[in-house]
């Protein structure tokens, strides 16, 4: 959800008032070439609700006018606006820039002792760069890419766009690239601990990571360097963990005739005897296809109507947490009234078909615990924020699905979707049922996770946002410390009160958590890790716990 957003999500409350656009001066018509995945609005400014289309990178159109800092083009028949600053001028007679180009400006360098590092980039190549500068257009800045693992040779550091960036070599290749992206090669080994040998290389069968707890009795379980008892065994010893401890399992090993773990707890790394490691285990689980819906209507029986209609006739009765099985894959129907939420969904009951009001099912069975709802920002055709080749609504879904299978069985949880769905025809519909759904069912506790974007590339960090309730700041104190736990280096934006919709609307302890920018280089590459993921969804899942 965009920062500039932020005021059009508050104004829900009130009235909003849009100041006048400036008159459009004279232009002339020309071929531009989107320099990266660009959002088309309805009107030259940034705010929610006014993105229609988007134009991939190197899409060319022809721009017949300009406003603020947009230019317009038509599509179909309608004036659309993109940023300028994301446009290139078409030109037969503008020559692209070659590698040996000299630079486009005097650049400050601190030159270094040369050394060897490597390209430490995942998902796509690393630029190389002319100038220490992204607000260049890719086109005209890029000299080459390199893949990760590349070696290059470092030879001098600048600063550029408030970042600090590195002066590569890279066989002929010269340039910037951005300091965060590099590893250095160490070519000693660390010194070890005295007594200790130096590590070994180890034969691990990768696993999918899982949690599991220490399972030992009378004494610590110790974590070794190496699946293996050398003597002494002070050697090989790096931790002691009391049992309880919970520890996410990544590989297996053998060694001495043993099995062995290899497992993470916090900063501890090592291999642990996995006779002694127990896995998780969820009193619940959760079946994401949802064919199979569950009756939240506590306390009465779910009405299955002939027709999508709260007037049309009842077909079946479904107790709470009966099952039914779900025949649309996605709701059908519209919002009349802020009132009435008039969503369905088809289903199959004992071989009758009907359909049921959105807000009183869910594809998890009801449990006699505190009810959770997660709400997963944005979904189906509303992609919400964008930025670095993602979209708000797969980040939110991909962190509130590993939230919930942390949580499901712990507690109750209710998902607001649960799917690439959008809940409502518009934000204000969809907002609307979202909330409907979290009253409907009495919960406890609402946690609602969206992503950021920005116009500067530089703007990063996480925040929470809480309601008015009492008890909402220190729900959102708890989430948001852990996550910044998680991510030490992440920047700390704090914990804050906004008046957005879908948390201020409702009387139970509500936060709405912003897991950092999209369009920052840094914060976007950890929603390209299942690892940098499961640490976001650890990290609220124990926020929500604590409270």
């Amino acid at each position: 959800m965009k920062t500039v957003q932020r005021m059009t999500a508050a104004l829900l409350l009130g009235c909003m008032c849009v100041s006048p656009l400036q008159t459009e001066a004279a232009f002339s018509p020309f071929t531009g070439k989107a320099t990266d995945s660009l959002n088309v609005r309805a009107t030259p400014e940034i705010k929610s609700g006014n993105i229609v289309s988007h134009l991939n990178e190197g899409s060319q159109v022809k721009l017949t006018g300009e406003k603020n800092a947009f230019y317009s083009f038509t599509s179909g028949k309608k004036t659309v606006w993109v940023a300028k600053a994301y446009i290139q001028k078409v030109a037969k007679s503008q020559p692209k820039p070659k590698p040996d180009a000299k630079p486009l400006e005097k650049v400050s360098v601190t030159p270094l002792k040369s050394y060897t590092a490597t390209v430490n980039v995942t998902g796509t190549d690393l630029n190389v760069r002319r100038t220490p500068t992204i607000s260049i257009p890719s086109a005209a800045n890029v000299v080459a890419k390199l893949k990760h693992g590349t070696k290059v040779v470092v030879t001098g550091k600048a600063k550029g766009d408030g970042m600090d960036w590195f002066r590569i070599e890279a066989g002929t290749t010269k340039g910037y690239v951005a300091a965060s992206y590099l590893r250095k090669v160490t070519t000693s080994k660390p010194v070890p601990k005295p007594g200790a040998k130096p590590e070994e290389t180890v034969a691990v069968t990768p696993l999918k990571s899982y949690d599991a707890t220490v399972n030992v009795t009378g004494t610590d379980l110790n974590v070794r360097r190496a699946p293996k008892f050398p003597t002494p065994m002070s050697a090989n010893i790096v931790a002691k963990l009391k049992h309880g401890t919970k520890v996410v399992v990544t590989g297996k090993a053998k060694g001495e005739g043993m099995d062995w773990f290899r497992i993470e707890a916090g900063a501890t790394k090592g291999y642990v005897a996995a006779s002694y490691i127990k896995k998780a285990k969820a009193t619940g689980t959760i079946d994401w296809t949802g064919t199979t819906l569950y009756s939240r209507l506590k306390g009465d029986t779910l009405t299955v109507h002939a027709a999508p209609s709260y007037s049309s006739p009842s077909v079946a009765e479904v107790p709470y947490g009966g099952t039914m099985k779900r025949l649309s894959p996605l709701p059908i129907g519209r919002y009349f009234s802020k009132a009435a939420n008039n969503y369905w969904y088809q289903v199959e009951v004992d071989g009758v078909i009907g359909y049921v009001s959105l807000p009183y099912v869910s594809i998890t069975k009801p449990l006699d615990k505190r009810l959770v709802v997660l709400d997963a920002g944005h979904g189906g055709s509303d992609n919400g924020s964008s930025g670095s080749g993602l979209g708000e609504k797969r980040v939110t879904f991909e962190v509130t699905r590993r939230v919930a299978e942390i949580l499901y069985g712990q507690v109750d949880v209710q998902l607001t979707r649960f799917a690439d769905i959008r809940m409502g025809a518009s934000q204000v519909e969809d907002l609307r049922t979202r909330l409907e759904m979290t009253n409907a069912v009495a919960a406890e506790t609402f946690v609602s996770i969206h992503a950021n974007a920005h116009t500067s590339v530089t703007a990063a960090g996480i925040e929470t946002f809480y309601s008015s309730n009492g008890k909402s700041y220190m729900l959102g104190k708890s989430i948001h410390d852990r996550m910044i736990a998680a991510f030490p280096a992440a920047k700390d934006r704090g914990v804050k009160t906004e008046a957005f919709y879908v948390i201020h609307a409702t009387p139970r302890p509500s936060v709405l958590i912003e897991l950092g920018f999209l369009t920052n280089p840094t914060d976007s590459a950890r929603f390209y890790s299942e690892t940098e993921l499961n640490k976001y969804a650890r990290a609220i899942a124990d926020g929500i716990l604590a409270q």
